[in-house]
């Protein structure tokens, strides 16, 4: 598992009910797509969207891979302060 500070780009459910959120790091690595947890979609879509509307950050716990689609396994909003 990786953790990793990042900005949320896009989230929402697809067709067959699952929740999808796209994450940009922080540091530059990466940007793409990622699954919610499958018994906590709803809290990662509200957390998500929270972040987004906030304008704050989120620290994802993700697959060591960071493989697209791969599943957000903790997710929570987090304050940033821009260096000074």
């Amino acid at each position: 598992m990786a953790w990793k500070t990042c900005e949320v780009t896009w989230a929402g459910p697809t067709e067959t009910g699952g929740i999808f959120i796209a994450l940009k790091a922080t540091d530059g690595s990466f940007e793409r797509w990622f699954q919610a947890f499958p018994g906590m979609q709803k809290e990662m879509l509200a957390t998500a969207l929270c972040a987004m509307s906030t304008g704050m950050r989120v620290e994802a716990a993700l697959p060591d891979s960071l493989q697209e689609y791969g599943v957000i396994e903790r997710l929570y909003v987090r304050q940033w302060v821009p260096p000074a």
